[in-house]
């Protein structure tokens, strides 16, 4: 996954293109959204949420590799297993037709956007 530096003192965006790891240094950031971030999804709310950083992931309609490597049946038990291993996070799902999507999102980052 790309990282997307984003400094909002005067509003700036800088992207950085680089692999993102769930021991990332995250201490420079305010906030983090991640569109899709596909296998990097959950090494993103790993980080985020061991560090205290607010976040909000846009996640797409299909399972994705674990930490732990396995691989959920569909994406209704990826969204699940999220759930259950970081349940301080508030989850939506969209459904559209016969795709559906969810965020999932630490609970202040919404107190945090609005600061920005």
């Amino acid at each position: 996954m790309d990282i997307c530096e984003m400094h909002c003192n005067e509003p700036e965006i800088r992207l950085v293109r680089k692999a993102f790891d769930k021991n990332e240094d995250l201490s420079g950031y305010d906030v983090v959204v991640a569109q899709e971030p596909c296998d990097a999804t959950e090494s993103v709310i790993s980080a985020c949420t061991e560090q205290n950083i607010p976040f909000c992931v846009i996640l797409c309609g299909v399972a994705h590799t674990r930490l732990t490597g396995e691989l959920d049946e569909d994406a209704y038990d990826w969204y699940a297993y999220l759930m259950e291993t970081y349940p301080g996070c508030g989850f939506q799902l969209w459904k559209n037709g016969r795709f559906s999507s969810g965020c999932i999102y630490s609970e202040k980052v919404f107190y945090k956007l609005k600061q920005i």
